[in-house]
């Protein structure tokens, strides 16, 4: 059934199937979900064929549509496309073709006979009339056998359309992952699953899953007696979902011996189906209510586990940032436990923010049904505004408001923590280097000069005919390096250090035309913007520790220039 559109009066299917009022649940959906329409609804003139449209009334929809440009395109894409050319549903078409991809009616016809494992029950048809006579028990069916079922003839004529499509997220806690059997040709399946026990910190006996989730439902017909309402919702994540067949058959066998008197309605799931409810309008508001209190269940479940392991986090970090006070472990402990923290959190944050869009969209088709659909159509302005179905379908909407707010806020708590762990991450990376600067100061004072120096002397004696070999020549090569190296630490020094060796230390010798007190530390008075006042900055060229050694040495040198005019 194409969703979304009705099919003209004169295009109608000889092979439909003939029912007064027929209800199926069907475990898969082979709609894309991110094709569906969150809410659709449409209804079309009543019309009688006239005698000149038999011929085209008995034909078979597809082949009606089918033109002579149109021969070699598939009955789906021949069927969905309804003959118009609009790239969604064409789109629509392809992801269909491409889902069933090597599937035909001779390969249901085998597997319906072989009886095995491989041929699943997958559908529940119930039909009966407006009295609530049945003509096919309630029952389970094969893939093959809902075909057949389908295909008896029929004299009624499609008229109006209801639909929606809800997505959801599952999240299940199970030794190992249930995946989607229904796949694509090239292996990828119709439901997406995901393994999420990174969010538990602490080991867990089981893993914890996420998985992908649909419910749709389309409810056609002529008029208010004669309508079929179809229902697809995924099941493949729940445990009990292969004898769900079998469970189903047992429960049917109940009712006909008359064991149990209560026979399910397969869309609403509480109510009665030996009760049908005649207005399909009514009926649809049902499903509709049914549906989204189990979405609902769903997502209370999932935005529970996500404020819990908000919780757990926050706990966690308390205490660990309370331990590293106490013990005051060292910068690159600190840094790789920063580190597994902030993959950590950005995980479950792209993990929240899914979530919150996912129950966006949810939220705004039942909104939309609401405050457009509804009141835009007739058959529904007739209800006050005060029917118990619709004031259910709003206290859902006001629980799901509430849950996605609640999302909303986790999100933004996991954002906050990011950006926290990202500003003590690059803390941290400076302590490490901080930490990292004595191994090389002891690297480039102690290992490297030794190595420079036996390197020179390895060289050949041709390229350094000035040094003689010797313990002499190589001690004042040494001296001369590990000297190359004090200087250069002395300028790198970090100011704050050579501070508390060098304050209030301003030596004014004099050597000739040098004065040192050009190398004094240069101050600048700059305007306080915060208290109004000047305050001094330094903008020192050389370290203050330098300057004192540097100092020192030229007053050495002033001696020595002393001593030896006395001698001469």
């Amino acid at each position: 059934m194409k969703k979304g559109r009705v099919k003209k009066p004169k295009k109608r299917r000889a092979n439909s199937q003939r029912q007064e009022h027929n209800n199926v649940e069907h475990q898969s959906n082979v709609a894309h979900p991110r094709h569906s329409r969150p809410f659709v609804s449409k209804r079309i003139r009543d019309t009688i064929p006239d005698v000149e449209n038999v011929e085209v009334e008995n034909r078979p929809f597809v082949d009606s549509q089918r033109t002579e440009t149109q021969l070699q395109d598939t009955e789906v894409k021949t069927f969905m496309c309804d003959g118009g050319s609009l790239a969604i549903w064409i789109a629509q078409a392809e992801d269909v073709t491409d889902f069933c991809d090597g599937v035909n009616l001779e390969s249901f016809e085998v597997r319906e006979r072989a009886k095995d494992d491989s041929n699943k029950i997958v559908a529940w048809l119930d039909e009966r009339n407006i009295q609530g006579e049945t003509r096919t028990r309630a029952k389970p069916l094969t893939a093959y056998g809902l075909y057949l079922e389908l295909t008896k003839p029929t004299k009624d004529r499609g008229g109006f359309e209801l639909s929606f499509h809800l997505a959801y997220f599952v999240w299940r806690t199970s030794e190992t992952e249930r995946n989607d059997h229904r796949r694509f040709p090239d292996g990828r399946p119709l439901r997406q699953s995901r393994d999420i026990s990174f969010v538990r910190r602490n080991k867990k006996a089981n893993a914890e899953f996420l998985y992908e989730g649909q419910v749709s439902c389309v409810i056609a017909g002529h008029d208010d007696s004669r309508w079929v309402a179809y229902c697809f919702s995924d099941t493949y994540f729940d445990l009990g979902a292969d004898t769900a067949g079998e469970d189903i058959l047992e429960e049917e066998e109940e009712v006909e011996h008359g064991d149990v008197d209560f026979h399910t309605d397969p869309l609403v799931g509480d109510a009665d189906a030996n009760r049908p409810e005649s207005n399909p309008w009514i009926y649809f508001l049902k499903v509709f209510d049914a549906r989204l209190a189990k979405t609902r269940g769903e997502w209370q479940l999932t935005a529970r586990n996500m404020k819990k392991i908000l919780r757990d986090y926050d706990w966690a970090r308390c205490v660990s940032e309370s331990t590293m006070r106490k013990n005051d472990t060292e910068a690159m402990e600190n840094y790789q436990v920063l580190r597994q923290s902030s993959n950590y959190v950005t995980r479950v944050m792209d993990l929240a923010t899914q979530l919150s869009e996912s129950l966006y969209e949810n939220v705004d088709a039942v909104e939309k049904l609401l405050t457009e659909d509804v009141p835009r159509l007739d058959v529904f302005s007739s209800l006050p505004q005060c029917h118990p179905l619709l004031d259910s379908i709003k206290m859902e909407l006001r629980e799901l408001q509430r849950l996605k707010n609640a999302l909303d806020q986790v999100k933004k708590r996991w954002v906050e923590l990011a950006r926290m762990l990202e500003l003590d991450l690059q803390n941290e990376s400076t302590k490490v280097g901080y930490d990292n600067r004595g191994l090389s100061l002891v690297m480039m004072l102690y290992v490297s000069p030794i190595a420079m120096s036996a390197s020179v002397f390895s060289m050949n004696s041709e390229v350094i005919a000035f040094l003689s070999p010797g313990p002499k020549s190589f001690l004042g090569l040494l001296l001369v390096f590990v000297g190359i190296a004090l200087i250069h630490s002395l300028v790198t020094w970090p100011p704050k250090r050579v501070l508390t060796l060098a304050r209030n230390i301003r030596p004014e010798l004099q050597v000739g035309a040098l004065r040192l007190n050009a190398l004094k530390r240069r101050h600048t008075i700059m305007p306080d913007e915060e208290h109004g006042e000047g305050t001094v900055t330094d903008n020192s060229v050389v370290s203050p520790f330098v300057h004192h050694r540097l100092g020192c040495l030229v007053a050495k040198f002033k001696r020595y220039l002393s001593a030896s005019k006395e001698r001469s």
